[in-house]
């Protein structure tokens, strides 16, 4: 996957990105995951901080396979969480249970994310990660699994169909 088809946006009143580990790791809390969403996009209001989800979705429609989902957002909502924590996203193609992508990439190290609220474990920690041309190469299943410190945290399934089976209004807004 080359590293300029994604981005990661990450919320930085809530935590720090951390460029290298520090220490050794201490028995902390596996964080939860209140919220793992694909959707269109997601903003952030500078105001009052408050984050908006636009367009969630569970099913893509596409005229071919292979093909490139040209843009999504995928959001996450931990808590829990005390300390420092590895972070990464993997897609899967389920029926092959073949990885087609994973966020960071793989040549490059996970997120590293520091959660130190005060207010622990009672905060959030929230994640937008930002994903430009998935690469999906067949119709069907694909899974989203977020890890945190190696265990997966959360799943959120995805459907790949082809274009005429999509209900006849939505044909009729792509068009041909």
């Amino acid at each position: 996957m080359n590293p300029s088809l994604y981005s990661v946006s990450l919320s930085a009143t809530k935590f720090e990105r951390l460029s290298q580990k520090q220490g050794a790791p201490l028995m902390k809390p596996q964080p939860v995951a209140n919220a793992f969403l694909l959707c269109d996009s997601v903003s952030r209001d500078a105001r009052t901080g408050k984050t908006s989800l636009f367009g969630i979705f569970n099913m893509i429609y596409a005229n071919q396979a292979p093909t490139a989902h040209p843009f999504l957002a995928i959001y996450a909502c931990l808590t829990e969480a005390k300390g420092e924590y590895d972070v990464w996203i993997e897609v899967v193609h389920v029926p092959t249970n073949q990885r087609v992508a994973r966020f960071p990439p793989p040549e490059q190290p996970p997120l590293r994310i520091k959660a130190d609220s005060p207010l622990a474990p009672l905060d959030y920690v929230e994640l937008v990660f930002e994903v430009r041309n998935l690469p999906l190469q067949e119709f069907g299943e694909y899974e989203f699994r977020l890890f945190v410190d190696g265990r997966i945290t959360a799943l959120r399934r995805l459907w790949v169909a082809p274009l005429e089976e999509a209900p006849e209004p939505l044909k009729e807004a792509l068009g041909p």
